[in-house]
Formats: C-alpha cells, structure tokens, sequence
C-alpha cells in the first residue's frame, strides 16, 4: 500500500475516532425550544412495586383539568415531559399521570431566574409517588472524567503508532531503492 494512501486512511481513523468520542460525550446535550424561564421539565420513571421499569406507559400533564403536555415511559421506565410555564404559574396546581396513578403537585420555581433549569421530579413506583431524583443506571458524571485520560492516551498512542508504521514503511522503501540502484 503506497505511504501516502496508508497515511491518509489511518489520519481519517483517528479523526473520525475523535469525533465518535466527542459525540459520546456530548450526546446528552439537549437544545430547548423555549426560554429558560418558560421551560418547566417534569421527569421521572414509572416503575412496578419490585422496582422494574414499566416502558410505554403513558404520562399526561394536566393543569385546571386540561392536558398541557403528554409522553411516555421508555424501556428504561424514564419519561420527561417539557412543558411552556411561565412565572405566573409558579405554584399552580398540576396533576401528572401515570397510567392509572396519579401524583398531584404544584409549579416551583424562583421568579425572575433565567438561567436555572426549572424541573420536578416525579416517580411512580408501584402504588407509591416519589418526588426525588431517582437514578436507574445512567452513566454517572465520574465515570466520563475517569473515561477522559484514557480516551487522550489512546489518541495519543494512535497517533505515535501511525508515525511508528509510517517510519518503517519509509525505511523499508529506501532500503528497496538503494538496492535497485546497486544492481
């Protein structure tokens, strides 16, 4: 395989290594489709008394008996549904279901704060409502920042090994000319 075309083959692996890593990384950025005042995220999981995840199950939001937002358990048991709220809504009245539960709760937020993401979490497990963060095997935040060395020393390794392949390949082509030449 002629140097140039090995070289640029091995470049793009790196480089589409690189990207997939970043990709991974930053695939849990979401872009809002409201201001962060206007957004209001209820999120939770829908799970069964012995802790299982109910995937499908629909979850619909209600505010003064109207639906104001709808979604749906995925096979993790995790919904999030994003809601346009206001700050004249802060501590109004919400009702969340999930399937047959029912979990009624009020907008909380700090008026005037635009910046900070407005959520509530809300579980159902089993018969039981839950209003705290529950984790079900995300990916924790220490985990990508013990990942980060080792995503670099393999870059950096790659790399060293491509120039290692590409020096000896040059070498070996100058050992085959200087033979040529002597003949």
């Amino acid at each position: 395989m002629p140097l140039r075309k090995y070289w640029k083959q091995k470049h793009k692996l790196i480089e589409l290594s690189i990207v997939a890593m970043l990709l991974a990384l930053f695939a849990s950025t979401v872009s809002a489709e409201h201001e962060a005042d206007h957004r209001y995220d209820i999120r939770g999981y829908v799970l069964d008394a012995q802790k299982n995840p109910r995937s499908g199950v629909p979850v619909t939001i209600l505010m003064d008996d109207k639906t104001i937002g709808s979604g749906s358990s995925d096979s993790k048991g995790f919904y999030s549904v994003r809601l346009h709220l206001h700050d004249s809504d802060i501590g109004r009245s919400l009702k969340v279901r999930a399937g047959n539960a029912q979990a009624d709760i009020r907008m909380q937020a700090k008026r005037g704060d635009q910046t900070t993401t407005r959520f509530h979490h809300i579980n159902f497990v089993g018969r039981e409502i839950v209003e705290e963060k529950l984790s079900a095997g995300s990916v924790p935040t220490w985990a990508y920042i013990a990942a980060a060395p080792v995503v670099l020393w393999a870059g950096v390794y790659m790399t060293g090994a491509v120039r290692r392949k590409v020096r000896q390949t040059r070498s070996t082509q100058r050992k085959k000319n200087k033979g040529k030449r002597k003949s």
